[in-house]
């Protein structure tokens, strides 16, 4: 309710600085083409009729950033990488092990982190006997060199730089989680509801240097990248691609990193396509939607002041830029959080559906399910863990799952002065993160698909608060203002 006295009153009047949340080190930032041979093994849907790739769309890359504290000496890398998801993580792990050895790097300062195109070829080796497998080896191989590549290329380039959040808008996004009648039957397809209310906030990260250039641009945005479906045959790294395009377009000496929100029910408006367009008109949309709020962006380390009175036709408030130094602050942490497991059925159970089942779509759906399933053992509960980054007054949550976009809106209002930015599918994969709410929808895929009760998406979001409150109190941050 509109409250005049909050404006008209004898108290001495304040009017707050706009500034933005901000990090100043040494960053460095690296690209490699990381793209697999056409007529790999490529059949990522079970609704695909086809085996191999017949082409590529858009190449895939890995994109490397470093953030470097000079003083602590604390160095951590950032991983985008256009690959899909893990069927297991032994196979995650097979693959980020190798990186960390080659690079020379600790297992605390990597986040390998996946777009999640669901048009990229999976890395498994259990598809090596299927048609177009046998290059699956080859794929890993490039994929391991090229990102050890990257980082190599930000260590070599990095230099004196602040990173500068700005939140905007992009409403690409919509639920997915789509109530219909089948046969009488009240049932939760994936599909689009788009009665329901979504997240439509982007979060953008700019990098300049001590001259003011963009080196890079940092997206995160809540959307799976289904933008194509069963019916594409060709290589892709979905909207990704023609969205780093627009950006990469307009400023040329900038690297696009993209980072795949908290889309657990989240799909594009228009999804599962066949055709390659419906994916770049859906890049554009993000793109166009990222250079607007970067054009709405302060100068890096200054922000706005109210400074003056002039006197016109009108009593002008007057603003000005002043500068204001960016924090150096870079701290770890993790989360450790115990959650509990449905009651799921058991390897054995599993394999007897497997044998039963005629259908493609199941059996892939169910080999999925098995993989991750002979990890959990026979223990009724699991410690997720999985680290937070503290850049500035930012923070990085890297989820090792899928969570729901509900996580990214309650860490937000839980730290209005912080700009938070939320992924999914970082260093391995557990399980879909469903909110409260999804487990009462009925025969709700996300849901049926998960390893733990409902409520574990909010254990994980209470856990997470406490950690970036702990950190942000020793770091003497107050993470209320900006």
């Amino acid at each position: 309710m509109f409250n005049a006295d909050s404006i008209y009153s004898n108290e001495e009047p304040s009017s707050s600085p706009i500034s933005h949340p901000e990090f100043a080190g040494d960053i460095g930032v690296g690209r490699v083409d990381i793209t697999p041979p056409v007529g790999i093994f490529s059949r990522s849907w079970g609704s695909s009729v086809h085996d191999v790739a017949s082409g590529v769309h858009r190449p895939l890359y890995a994109t490397s950033i470093m953030f470097s504290n000079s003083e602590t000496g604390l160095n951590q890398f950032l991983i985008s990488a256009d690959l899909s998801f893990w069927k297991s993580n032994q196979e995650e792990w097979e693959i980020r092990s190798e990186i960390l050895s080659r690079s020379g790097l600790d297992e605390s300062q990597l986040l390998l982190h996946l777009s999640h195109s669901h048009s990229v070829p999976m890395t498994n080796l259990i598809n090596i006997d299927q048609p177009g497998g046998h290059l699956i080896p080859k794929f890993r191989e490039k994929i391991i060199s090229g990102i050890v590549e990257a980082v190599a290329q930000a260590r070599l380039n990095a230099c004196h730089s602040c990173l500068s959040w700005s939140y905007g808008t992009c409403r690409l996004a919509v639920n997915r989680d789509q109530p219909i009648l089948i046969e009488s039957k009240l049932t939760t397809i994936v599909g689009l509801n788009p009665d329901q209310a979504v997240d439509d906030t982007l979060l953008v990260g700019r990098v300049v240097d001590s001259c003011g250039n963009i080196r890079a641009v940092l997206i995160n945005y809540a959307c799976h990248p289904v933008s194509l479906g069963g019916g594409n045959t060709q290589i892709s790294p979905d909207y990704v691609g023609r969205m780093r395009e627009v950006i990469e377009a307009e400023h040329v000496n900038a690297v696009c990193v993209f980072m795949h929100g908290a889309s657990g029910e989240l799909t594009p408006r228009i999804s599962y396509s066949s055709n390659p367009n419906d994916a770049d008109k859906n890049g554009q949309e993000i793109g166009y939607a990222v250079l607007e709020t970067l054009t709405s962006m302060l100068p890096a380390e200054m922000q706005l002041e109210h400074d003056r009175v002039e006197q016109s036709g009108a009593p002008l408030g007057h603003w000005s830029l002043k500068l204001k130094p960016a924090s150096v602050q870079l701290a770890i942490e993790m989360v450790a959080v115990e959650l509990n497991y449905r009651d799921l059925p058991s390897l054995k159970e599993i394999d007897a559906q497997i044998d039963q089942e005629q259908r493609g779509f199941m059996i892939e759906r169910l080999q999925r399910r098995r993989l991750l399933r002979q990890e959990l053992g026979d223990k009724t509960s699991r410690v997720i863990r999985f680290p937070v980054w503290i850049l500035g007054n930012s923070a990085l949550v890297a989820l090792n799952g899928e969570a729901y976009s509900a996580f990214q809106i309650l860490m937000r209002k839980r730290f209005p002065g912080m700009a938070i930015g939320v992924m999914n599918i970082v260093n391995g994969y557990f399980s879909y993160f469903p909110s409260e709410d999804a487990y009462d929808l009925p025969d709700c895929y996300q849901v049926n698909v998960a390893f733990f009760e409902k409520g574990c998406m909010e254990k994980i979001v209470k856990s997470t608060e406490n950690v970036i409150s702990q950190i942000t109190k020793s770091l003497n941050h107050n993470p209320f203002t900006n």
